[in-house]
């Protein structure tokens, strides 16, 4: 069966790997004792990308029926004939395309090189678009990590102000209030005045036909001071086909937080000790001298 394999060329320890049909254990055995000894690998790292290899093509007759993997290993597990193609090449990381053959299949031949080469730009371009969707997600985990440790709320919004995603820090704010109540699907709507301040701020800068910052006060009792919304408009992005695109990025600041600077900056940013650097986090943090 097919299989794709990502690794160092300059160590050979396998980075990456997806197999089909075929047993994980041996596979497993591969990466962690074979791969450093297959004499194909070097031999292929002065071959093109897209250009099928074979042992017949790769090494001088009767070479890879000799050496130590052929015999101890890949015809031991039935796998001893490969045809293979590279996706990528760096000096620090290569991947390739494989197919492997069983004993009684034999090698590949010239008609098997020729029907590998047309698919194997297929295989590198889908490969591509994972990677690209891979790192996507990776970005995006990153940034909902970040999202919910700041000290303030953060809210994403769609254009007309309903709530798309939104940190705990903000729900957590914002659910001492009347503003915010949970819809039947789950997600959050804002109600009451701020909703209807919030829908006509997002109107009027709609109908200006530029988007603009704006702010709205929410007012509490028990003598707190008033939360700061600050909502601010995201960059535009292409029409998705099912799902509301995110437009407004909204800010929930509360003043009665207290936020501590961090010391070690502040002492490395401001040149100072480390006692200053701790008093200077407490007064900035709103503390008393």
């Amino acid at each position: 069966g097919p299989f794709l394999l990502s690794f160092n060329p300059t160590t050979a320890a396998v980075l990456r790997d997806q197999i089909y049909d075929y047993d994980p254990a041996v596979f497993r055995d591969f990466r962690e004792q074979w791969s450093a000894k297959d004499i194909r690998l070097p031999a292929a790292l002065s071959v093109p990308v897209d250009t099928a290899m074979t042992e017949r093509t790769l090494l001088p007759h009767g070479e890879w029926e000799r050496c130590e993997a052929f015999n101890e290993f890949f015809k031991i597990n039935d796998a001893p004939w490969l045809i293979t193609a590279w996706l990528h090449k760096s000096p620090e990381q290569v991947a390739l395309f494989s197919v492997q053959a069983t004993l009684s299949r034999g090698p590949f031949n010239e008609h098997d090189i020729a029907r590998v080469e047309r698919l194997v730009p297929h295989v590198r371009r889908a490969l591509a678009i994972k990677d690209r969707l891979e790192s996507d997600v990776l970005r995006n985990q990153s940034l909902l990590h970040a999202f919910d440790r700041v000290p303030f709320g953060m809210m994403i919004l769609d254009a007309n102000g309903r709530v798309l995603d939104a940190s705990g820090v903000a729900i957590e704010t914002l659910q001492g209030t009347d503003a915010l109540q949970r819809e039947a699907g789950g997600r959050f709507a804002f109600t009451g005045p701020v909703g209807r301040n919030l829908h006509r701020l997002i109107a009027s800068s709609m109908r200006d036909g530029h988007l603009v910052d704006g702010q709205i006060k929410l007012p509490r009792g028990h003598g707190l001071s008033p939360l700061s919304l600050l909502l601010t408009p995201l960059p535009a992005q292409a029409a998705a086909w099912f799902t509301a695109e995110p437009r407004w990025l909204l800010f929930i600041f509360d003043a009665e937080t207290q936020v501590n600077a961090d010391v070690d900056c502040v002492r490395r940013d401001l040149g100072i000790s480390a006692r200053e650097a701790e008093l200077a986090s407490l007064l900035a943090a709103g503390r008393t001298l």
